[in-house]
């Protein structure tokens, strides 16, 4: 995701480690305020155009408040991850 994604204006993708290791890791989308939207309300912006996109990205929403949208590998083809950073690419430049 991270290699299709490149480099982001309005945030940054961190690979995040779990816990112990006992799953593999998730990938962070730090988002940053735009000078009209904070960073929850950025977050909020980009999760409905990740679903609303074709095909839908689901991504998890557990630190939305904190501008943070996390990405988990558990269910994803090897191909999905160029769709994600595509799509991340595309929305954030």
């Amino acid at each position: 995701v991270q290699n299709a994604a490149g480099e982001i204006r309005q945030g940054k993708l961190l690979l995040v480690e779990t816990l112990g290791n006992s799953l593999p890791p998730r990938l962070d989308l730090e988002l940053e305020a735009d000078g009209l939207l904070d960073r929850s309300e950025c977050a909020i912006a980009f999760i409905k155009c990740l679903q609303e996109g074709e095909p839908s990205i689901q991504s998890n929403p557990s630190r939305i408040q904190e501008g943070i949208i996390s990405f988990s590998p558990l269910c994803l083809k090897p191909e999905d991850t160029k769709i994600i950073g595509h799509r991340i690419k595309s929305l954030l430049g």
